[in-house]
């Protein structure tokens, strides 16, 4: 795993354990990976998928 993916992860992690259900995380793509689309929680938006 190379650095960027791992900050990337670690950002991401921290990012969901504080973002209220409904939230939609977009990573654009870049070093660290690909495209990634997260939505936090059983009440976001059913349109919000990984592309």
């Amino acid at each position: 795993m190379t650095g960027a993916e791992w900050q990337r992860r670690r950002t991401l992690r921290s990012v969901l354990q504080a973002a209220p259900p409904g939230t939609v995380v977009d990573l654009g793509a870049g070093p660290g990976g690909p495209t990634l689309r997260v939505r936090v929680g059983a009440h976001g938006d059913p349109r919000a998928r990984r592309r």
